[in-house]
């Protein structure tokens, strides 16, 4: 079994001519940990134990396929958990919890681009992507490399405000500084393209 490898269960029905790591801690770790317990005691015999271990792992993947669980999901699930048990920190812990009572399909798209940067250790690009993904963004511009003026063309409503304190808790790193303006688009001098009068903040 393999300890450090992230494996969904779901993973073994690709595994019938081969060996598949499966990592059982990621669910289900009273039962094995009860299971395993019987190991080296009396009437233990190796096989057959192997054998039942194998039939249960199996079971379970066809309990997931039937279920439509994939990787993607059991993996938000499990940083799910961590967020909301503080790994993240507190602010980040109360400001899922929010957002996503409010709307889960949000919640899961902030998970999703978090295990991303996780998995790649770009968090700032992703910062972006999920920003265009869960806002309507017409504009970013970098005035210097630690400060980044965004246009969001929504309103500024306390839900939408704290999506994007979600989105800089979990995806931002702390030196860079977000400046965001809301519904009224703005003007950057020198800017042609940007400097139109009707209602604009100039930069």
């Amino acid at each position: 079994m393999a300890e450090k490898v992230f494996s969904p269960y779901i993973e073994v029905l690709n595994g019938f001519e081969k060996v598949v790591e499966v990592n059982w801690r990621i669910r289900f770790i009273n039962f094995f940990n009860k299971l395993y317990q019987y190991q080296g005691k009396e009437n233990y015999e190796k096989e057959n134990y192997e054998k039942e271990i194998d039939i249960i792992f199996h079971i379970l993947a066809i309990i997931d396929d039937y279920s439509g669980i994939t990787a993607a999901e059991l993996k938000n699930y499990i940083l799910e958990d961590e967020v909301t048990h503080g790994c993240y920190g507190e602010k980040a812990r109360t400001l899922y919890v929010q957002v996503n009572n409010q709307k889960p399909e949000d919640g899961f798209c902030i998970l999703k681009y978090l295990q991303l940067a996780i998995e790649s250790k770009q968090q700032n690009n992703l910062f972006f992507v999920a920003l265009a993904e869960l806002f309507s963004v017409s504009r970013i511009h970098t005035t210097n490399v630690n400060h980044v003026v965004v246009f969001i063309a929504e309103e500024k409503s306390d839900f939408n405000e704290k999506k994007l304190e979600l989105l800089k808790e979990l995806l931002l790193d702390f030196w860079v500084d977000i400046e965001v303006v809301w519904r009224e688009p703005y003007g950057v001098v020198g800017d042609g393209e940007t400097m139109k009068i009707n209602h604009i903040t100039v930069y």
